[in-house]
């Protein structure tokens, strides 16, 4: 009996640490403050839709704060690419020779991975913990750039390379409340393109017409 109730007492112990280490919830963010670059007109170029994603968040903390987050989620996004082909005049203009753009909704599967540090403090982290945040975050199109506005005129899809897997690079902070409600600002960086040139030489140029970098605000449920 003695020995049981010593198991039953121990394993109680170790589902209340867990339960405070290891916290699992649904999670969604949206995009604000999206700007277009200057690869095109500001008067014509098309608005963003600034993107949304949602879905699940598995995060694990340690006694002196430090942990990971990881999530799977699913996210839509705008992407807008132009382009220009260019041959050098004999006065050390270039001339354009075939211009056009492509833009779409794209739907990808996103996993975010983050290094963070809850700042526990003894008086107040039953109310509020602060935390900060960084971590790649890797996608996976599964509806991708469309290929209807490149296939006219002298381009075809033979000259473009399009990436379905791409990854962000992201960092931020927030605050954990009442231990079940997480609120989170997220700056994203871009690192790699959708689309780029099959074969990469002087005279072509394609660049993205919104910014690499985004600001996200992100709201998590623990249960």
């Amino acid at each position: 009996m003695k020995k049981l109730f010593v198991l039953i007492s121990f394993w109680a112990m170790m589902v209340s640490v867990d339960a405070q280490l290891v916290q699992f919830g649904v999670n969604g963010d949206i995009a604000f403050d999206r700007e277009s670059s200057d690869n095109w007109d500001g008067d014509s170029a098309p608005k963003p839709d600034n993107g949304w994603s949602a879905g699940f968040k598995l995060k694990v903390s340690f006694p002196l704060g430090l942990g990971f987050d990881l999530g799977l989620k699913y996210a839509e996004q705008d992407f807008c690419y132009v382009w220009g082909m260019y041959e050098s005049q004999g006065d050390g203009s270039d001339l354009s020779v075939s211009s056009g753009s492509v833009k779409d909704k794209v739907k990808m599967i996103s996993v975010p991975i983050n290094l963070r540090y809850d700042v526990k403090l003894p008086a107040i982290r039953r109310v509020v913990i602060p935390f900060a945040f960084t971590g790649p975050e890797f996608c996976y199109a599964v509806d991708g750039l469309s290929w209807k506005d490149i296939e006219s005129g002298e381009l075809n899809r033979d000259d473009f390379k399009k990436e379905d897997k791409t990854w962000n690079y992201n960092f931020g902070f927030g605050v954990i409340i009442a231990r079940h409600v997480e609120l989170s600002y997220i700056y994203s960086i871009r690192m790699t393109e959708s689309l780029d040139w099959a074969d990469k030489h002087v005279g072509k140029e394609i660049s993205s017409l919104y910014e690499s970098r985004r600001n996200k605000i992100g709201v998590t449920i623990y249960f």
